[in-house]
C-alpha cells in the first residue's frame, strides 16, 4: 500500500501504474494504490508519463510507501491515456488526460482542455469553432463537469471558442464517455472529472505567458511543508487589442441573433467588444501521510457589448446589445485514510452560473415629429424594442464517499450525496415604450429541489478479469418519487495483448439547459429544473462492449455503444405562452420526446520516445422522435453525424515539438 508523488511539488499522480512481479494496480486520483501482500521480499517498479521510472524492493509487512517520482523532460509526455495500463484495460469508454502536453497541440486562440478532449473518438465539438462538448450523440447540457468536486454549468468563453478551464491550474482529467459508476448521477451522457494542480511544497515558484487572445500568470507558495497555494489567473485583452478575424467572428456570431429579432438588423455595421478573465486558487493542508484538506476557489466572467448607432441630420437610431456571464465555484475537500483498509472524501461544495442579456432598438428625433398617432418633440426618443433576460442556477452539495478494501482483490465503496439546486429565469419585453399604446410581457420562473442519493458499489479485480456491480437511489423533491439506477461492468484478460470489456447501466437527469427566449438564434441557453409535467426527468439506458488490443508499440480500442433517452424537449415549446403550455398538458399531450444514440468508437494509437501518433474514428447515429412531429418516427437530430476522423501526431526533437491535428467529419458526413 502506498501513494505517489511529484518529487518536486508533491503533488499526488493519479493513474500511476505500479507493477511488481505478478501484480498490478493503478493510483487513484489521490495517488494511492494497492497491492496483495506477500511473504517474500516483492521488486515494484512505478511508472508515470513523462517522469522516470522508480524501481525498488518492498520487505514484507512494510508500512505505507511514500514514491516521489522524478520528472523526466526528455520523455514525451503522452497526450491520452487510458485507465489501465496498456496490456489491460478493462474500464469502458474512459480516458485520462495529461495536461503537460496541452501547448502541444495546435487550437485556435487558446490551449484549451475540452478541445484536447474532441480529438478522442465519439468526441466533438457543438461547431468548428466552439469548446462545447458533444458525447456520444448527446447534447452538451446532457454532461457532468466537475471541478474540484463542485459543477460546473457554463464552460464558455468568447461565445465558446475555448472553455473557461485554465489549463495552467489543472492536474489531470478524466472522462467517461458512457457506463460510468454509481459514484457519479445527475447526468444522462457522460461525465468530465477535473482536478485541479496543487501548489509546491519545496519550493516558491511562478510562470506568466502571453498569447494572441489574453495574458495568463501562475503562482506557487508553499507555506512550510505540510501547506502550499496556487493561483492561476487570466485576462483578455481583446477589448483593447484585437485582429479584423476576432471582430469578424463576433459580428458574425452575434449577427444571427439580431437578425432572429428583426429583419431590419440585418447587415448592420455593429462594433463588437467582448473581454473575459477567470481565477483559479487552490490552497492544501496534509496534517500528516493520511488526512489532506483542499480549500478550492473558481471564477470565470465574460462581458459583451455590441452597439450600432446611425445619426444623420433628422434622427439617431441605436440599437445596443449586451450579454454578461459568469460562473463561480468553491468546495472544501476532506480526504483521510480513517483505518489501514478504509478511505474517506468528504467534500462541501457550492457553485453558480448567472448570465443577463439586454437588447434595445430605439430612436430619437431631432425635430418635432408625429408618430403612429402620438406628437413628439425634438429631441425625444423612441425605445421601439427592450428585452432583458436573466437566468441563474444555485447548486450547495454535501458528498461523503467511502472505500474499503477487502481481502486485496476486493473493494467496497459507497457514499451519501445531498444537492440542494435553484435555477430561475425572468424576462421583460417591451415594445414602444413610453407610448400611449406600449406593450408589456413579463414572465419568471423559479424552481428548487433537493436531492438526495444514496449509492453502492462492489468490485472484483482477479487475474485477467475485473468486474463492479453497484446501484444508486436518488430521491427527488419536486416529484417525492425515487429514482433507481443500476450499474454494472466487466473485463476480461483474454491475453497479454487482448482484453474484452462491457457496461451496462442506468442514468437520470433532473436538471436540462433549454433557450426559453422567444429568439431561437440566442447564443446563451439556461438551466431549469425538471417538475415531470412540463419538464420531464430525463432517463438513459447506456449499453456498452468492445475490446483492446496491445502489442510492441501499437494499440487498438474499439467500443460499440447503443444508449436511450426518455425525457428530451425541444426548446421552442417552452418559450410558448405559459396558459397554452397549461392547456397542452390538461389534454395530455406529450411534449418530451425520446433519443437514440448507436455508433462505433475506433481509436488507433503509436507510440515511442520520440513520436506519438493515433487516429480516431467516430461511426454514429442520433436520432430524435416526438410523437406530435410524426407519431415518434425518428428523424437525425442536431447532434447526428455519420462519420468522424481525427489524426494527431507529436513529434520531439531535442527541445523542439511539433505536432499537427487534421479533423475529417463535413465532408464525409455530406457524402454519406
Amino acid at each position: 500500500r502506498g501513494q505517489v508523488y511529484d518529487s518536486e511539488s508533491g503533488e499526488p499522480l493519479a493513474f500511476a501504474h505500479v507493477q511488481s512481479t505478478d501484480k498490478g494496480a493503478l493510483s487513484n486520483p489521490s495517488g494511492k494504490f494497492t497491492l496483495p501482500p506477500s511473504r517474500d521480499t516483492l521488486t515494484l517498479k512505478i511508472s508515470y508519463i513523462g517522469y522516470e521510472d522508480l524501481e525498488l524492493r518492498v520487505p514484507p509487512n512494510q508500512g505505507l510507501l511514500k514514491l516521489k517520482l522524478n520528472q523526466n523532460p526528455q520523455e514525451l509526455k503522452e497526450v491520452i491515456l487510458t485507465a489501465e495500463n496498456e496490456k489491460f484495460n478493462p474500464d469502458p469508454a474512459f480516458f485520462t488526460l495529461n495536461p503537460e502536453q496541452f501547448s502541444s497541440l495546435p487550437v485556435l486562440g487558446e490551449t484549451d482542455v475540452f478541445k484536447t478532449l474532441q480529438l478522442l473518438p465519439g468526441v466533438r465539438a457543438t461547431d468548428e469553432s466552439s469548446s462545447g462538448l458533444v458525447v456520444r450523440g448527446s447534447v452538451p447540457s446532457q454532461n457532468l463537469v466537475l471541478m474540484d468536486g463542485f459543477t460546473l454549468y457554463n464552460l464558455d468563453h468568447l461565445f465558446g471558442v475555448f472553455s473557461t478551464l485554465n489549463p495552467n491550474a489543472i492536474n489531470n482529467v478524466s472522462i467517461y464517455k458512457g457506463g460510468f459508476g454509481p459514484q457519479y448521477g445527475g447526468r444522462v451522457s457522460s461525465v468530465i472529472d477535473v482536478v485541479g494542480k496543487n501548489g509546491q511544497t519545496e519550493k516558491f515558484s511562478g510562470s506568466a505567458g502571453l498569447n494572441m487572445l489574453s495574458i495568463n500568470a501562475a503562482l506557487s507558495v508553499p507555506f512550510g511543508r505540510k501547506t502550499s497555494a496556487l493561483v492561476a489567473f487570466r485576462q483578455s485583452y481583446t477589448d483593447i487589442i484585437n485582429s479584423s478575424l476576432y471582430q469578424d467572428f463576433l459580428t458574425s456570431n452575434r449577427q444571427n441573433y439580431l437578425e432572429s429579432v428583426s429583419p431590419e438588423l440585418n447587415d448592420l455595421n455593429i462594433t463588437p467588444s467582448l473581454r473575459f478573465h477567470d481565477i483559479n486558487a487552490k490552497v492544501q493542508h496534509r496534517f500528516n501521510d493520511r488526512s489532506v484538506l483542499d480549500l478550492n476557489f473558481y471564477l470565470s466572467e465574460d462581458f459583451y457589448a455590441g452597439n450600432f448607432q446611425e445619426i444623420d441630420d433628422f434622427t439617431d437610431y441605436t440599437v445596443t446589445d449586451n450579454a454578461n456571464w459568469a460562473n463561480a465555484g468553491i468546495s472544501i475537500d476532506l480526504k483521510s485514510q480513517i483505518r489501514p483498509h478504509w478511505f474517506n472524501n468528504t467534500t462541501f461544495s457550492a457553485s453558480a452560473y448567472e448570465d443577463d442579456e439586454s437588447l434595445s432598438i430605439s430612436q430619437t428625433f431631432f425635430e418635432d415629429v408625429t408618430f403612429d398617432g402620438d406628437s413628439l418633440e425634438a429631441f425625444s426618443t423612441i425605445e421601439f424594442f427592450n428585452y432583458t433576460t436573466k437566468s441563474s442556477v444555485e447548486d450547495v452539495t454535501i458528498k461523503s464517499h467511502n472505500e474499503f478494501d477487502i481481502g486485496n482483490q476486493h473493494v467496497i465503496s459507497g457514499g451519501l450525496e445531498l444537492n440542494a439546486i435553484t435555477t430561475n429565469y425572468e424576462t421583460i419585453q417591451s415594445y414602444f415604450v413610453n407610448f400611449s399604446d406600449q406593450d408589456i410581457f413579463a414572465d419568471t420562473l423559479n424552481i428548487e429541489a433537493d436531492i438526495f442519493s444514496a449509492y453502492g458499489n462492489y468490485q472484483f479485480r482477479g487475474d485477467g478479469i475485473t468486474s463492479s456491480i453497484g446501484i444508486r437511489a436518488a430521491h427527488y423533491g419536486p416529484t417525492e418519487d425515487w429514482y433507481i439506477e443500476p450499474r454494472f461492468d466487466i473485463g476480461f484478460k483474454i491475453s497479454d495483448e487482448f482484453a474484452l470489456k462491457g457496461a451496462a447501466t442506468f442514468h437520470h437527469q433532473f436538471i436540462t439547459q433549454t433557450s426559453l427566449s422567444i429568439f431561437q438564434n440566442t447564443d446563451q441557453a439556461y438551466w431549469v429544473l425538471a417538475d415531470d409535467e412540463v419538464i420531464p426527468v430525463q432517463k438513459s439506458t447506456h449499453v456498452i462492449f468492445g475490446g483492446n488490443y496491445n502489442i510492441d508499440n501499437w494499440s487498438v480500442d474499439l467500443e460499440y455503444y447503443n444508449k436511450q433517452t426518455e425525457g428530451i424537449i425541444e426548446s421552442q415549446f417552452l418559450a410558448l405562452p405559459p396558459e397554452l403550455i397549461e392547456e397542452l398538458v390538461d389534454l395530455d399531450i406529450n411534449l418530451s420526446g425520446t433519443n437514440e444514440s448507436e455508433g462505433i468508437d475506433l481509436l488507433v494509437k503509436y507510440r515511442n520516445k520520440t513520436f506519438t501518433s493515433w487516429i480516431s474514428y467516430s461511426l454514429g447515429r442520433s436520432e430524435n422522435a416526438f410523437w406530435y412531429r410524426n407519431q415518434n418516427e425518428p428523424y437525425p437530430s442536431n447532434q447526428d453525424q455519420r462519420h468522424e476522423i481525427n489524426f494527431t501526431n507529436i513529434l520531439k526533437l531535442g527541445k523542439w515539438e511539433l505536432s499537427s491535428v487534421l479533423r475529417i467529419h463535413q465532408l464525409i458526413q455530406s457524402l454519406a
